[in-house]
């Protein structure tokens, strides 16, 4: 499993922009830089001292398929201002190839792409922070084009939300089985444990996929 070692503590602060500009600062967060001087680690999967679900065996889904479903979705439900940080900060590429290197291991096989070819955009869905996690163009059916991890604080507020009590919403918008030659999308929605599948889906690109969780943000 890969791992983090676990050294300097750096403080980032998040400012997420909105459609027409930035926002304002929202929060302060604490994480832990990768640091091999300390000897200290742990799996990325108990980054946060959490207890994670096992991942698919290599017999079971494609990595790419993994990574969207199941370890992108772990990280960003167990502590989402922590993810939140860290895909705002400098070293989110270096957070994302330890996801992918840890998933290439315990599925036995890599995923079809590196840490490079994935892209991060900072949003809003009504006043909710948003991170879309934009993958390259999925392959098989269910693999995902992107992933939104919706944070349930309200960013137009001055109090400061209590990191401890903070949600996140998770969805995907995965590449549909069409009977036609025409692309078709599907959306839905992760929590931790089932998935809701809410039927077609808008054009892969960010835009069209920030519209369409409006409606089921709120």
């Amino acid at each position: 499993m890969a791992s983090y070692e676990l050294g300097v503590e750096r403080r980032h602060y998040v400012t997420l922009p909105s459609h027409s500009g930035f926002g304002t600062l929202i929060v302060s967060v604490t994480y832990y830089h990768d640091l091999k001087s300390k000897g200290i680690s742990v799996g990325i999967f108990d980054f946060w001292k959490r207890k994670s679900e096992p991942l698919p065996p290599a017999s079971g889904p494609s990595p790419d398929y993994v990574i969207a479903h199941y370890a992108l979705r772990q990280i960003a439900l167990s502590d989402p201002m922590q993810f939140l940080a860290i895909l705002a900060s400098p070293d989110a590429e270096e957070f994302i190839d330890a996801i992918l290197k840890d998933v290439g291991e315990q599925c036995g096989r890599d995923a079809t792409f590196n840490a490079s070819a994935i892209k991060i955009h900072k949003l809003r869905v009504h006043r909710f922070p948003c991170v879309v996690i934009e993958l390259p163009e999925p392959q098989e059916i269910a693999e995902a084009f992107m992933v939104a991890v919706v944070v349930m604080i309200d960013s137009t507020s001055e109090r400061a939300p209590d990191v401890e009590e903070v949600s996140a919403r998770f969805f995907t918008l995965e590449k549909g089985l069409s009977l036609s030659n025409d692309p078709r999308t599907v959306l839905a929605e992760w929590d931790t444990s089932a998935h809701s599948n809410y039927g077609d889906g808008p054009k892969p690109n960010v835009e069209s996929f920030a519209a369409a969780l409006i409606e089921y943000v709120n």
